[in-house]
């Protein structure tokens, strides 16, 4: 096989999914009325596909980078076809050619870099009985989004499930999303051999982008949301009392998860919360601008996606995902589930501001350093 012909073969194993919207997409446009990205770029996705085969892709190669990821296309196209795949795909192939990830991913490259060092890291078992046959994993977005918020969540976990360990990592969601799959691939490797030598065969999950990774990428454990754990253990006196009213937010990287959405809505009603739904809700939910890692390469972008979303109800929000917490937060006032539950000062949180990149970061360090303290770890 000559160069030219095994360069063809590579090419085509990259563009499979490009090639499928190229041949397949029957150009109905519903997609493009639902999206701020394939609104701007194209008529249809075929345009769009075609106009990634091209060989040359330097000037443009941001066009995949503002796609956020979200999946919606998917559930609206007649044929189930997935553009967020396709400029994944699209993005793979960028850093494999050396175009990406892009100059504006700078800053999260070197995140990623951080959150999985020393810096962040911390696994244990259950403190108290020393086992771990389960462990809880926050995420790194939860984590920088309130420390107290995690601690009170697993000292609640830990007594409703004995020997539930505890791991603080990143599930790799951000780097498989800007195309670097070999990296990613290498992250849920040497995640998967921690949480098998540590003797856990479950994983419970706080944030919907890690239960989505670990359920495309593990089959050796069970992953299990947070909010199934609660809604099993019945009602819980919550922290914020009084009246409250909110429309809640499902994240888009939790769209096909019905048993998490479900169980959600039962943790909140039992609590005594009143929720309404917005316009587009569980597999038909809209993304709250931070998908994709978008805000990194056009923040107008995702300011537009936000603000469409916003526009589907004029109430205060909650939601289970950090990242959309903080979206929202500065627009409208906003909380995370478990703030109700378990946030004594969820009352004076609810218009509080998004942290910033440092604060966040501080926010993770905290948290590993209340766990040592509390429970006496080394590193």
């Amino acid at each position: 096989m000559s160069t030219r012909e095994a360069a063809a073969t590579k090419r085509e194993g990259y563009f499979a999914l490009v090639e499928k919207i190229a041949t397949e997409c029957i150009e109905c446009s519903l997609c493009v009325q639902q999206c701020e990205f394939l609104s701007l770029f194209c008529e249809s996705p075929r345009e769009l596909a075609v106009s990634f085969m091209q060989e040359n892709r330097e000037n443009d190669s941001y066009i995949p980078y503002l796609c956020t990821l979200c999946g919606l296309c998917e559930e609206i196209c007649p044929l189930d076809l997935n553009i967020g795949d396709m400029c994944l795909e699209v993005r793979q192939e960028l850093v494999r050619t050396g175009l990406g990830p892009l100059p504006a991913h700078a800053m999260l490259e070197k995140e990623q870099k951080r959150v999985m060092s020393d810096h962040f890291t911390l696994s244990f078992p259950d403190p108290k009985t020393g086992n771990c046959r389960r462990v809880f994993f926050p995420g790194c977005h939860l984590s920088g989004y309130s420390p107290t918020l995690v601690m009170a969540t697993y000292d609640w976990l830990i007594e409703q499930l004995p020997d539930t360990g505890f791991m603080l990592r990143c599930c790799g969601a951000p780097t498989r999303s800007l195309g670097r799959q070999s990296d990613f691939e290498d992250m849920m490797a040497c995640l998967e051999d921690e949480i098998a030598e540590m003797g856990a065969t479950e994983i419970i999950v706080a944030c919907p982008n890690c239960s989505s990774t670990f359920n495309a990428c593990f089959s050796r454990f069970t992953v299990r949301s947070i909010y199934d754990v609660m809604d099993a253990a019945g009602p819980i006196a919550p922290a914020c009392g009084g009246e409250h009213l909110f429309a809640l937010h499902d994240p888009c990287s939790g769209r096909w998860d019905g048993k998490t959405q479900e169980c959600v809505r039962s943790v909140l009603r039992s609590s005594g919360f009143t929720l309404e739904e917005f316009g587009n809700c569980g597999a038909r939910t809209t993304c709250c601008g931070m998908g994709g890692m978008v805000a990194y390469v056009s923040p107008d972008m995702s300011d537009a996606v936000r603000d469409r979303r916003l526009e589907e109800t004029p109430s205060e929000i909650v939601t289970y995902c950090a990242s959309c917490r903080e979206a929202f937060a500065g627009q409208r006032p906003a909380l995370h589930v478990l703030d109700l539950i378990f946030n004594p000062d969820c009352e004076a949180d609810r218009t509080r501001p998004p942290h910033d990149r440092a604060m966040h970061q501080d926010n993770q360090w905290i948290l590993k350093t209340l766990l040592k303290k509390k429970y006496g770890l080394q590193d």
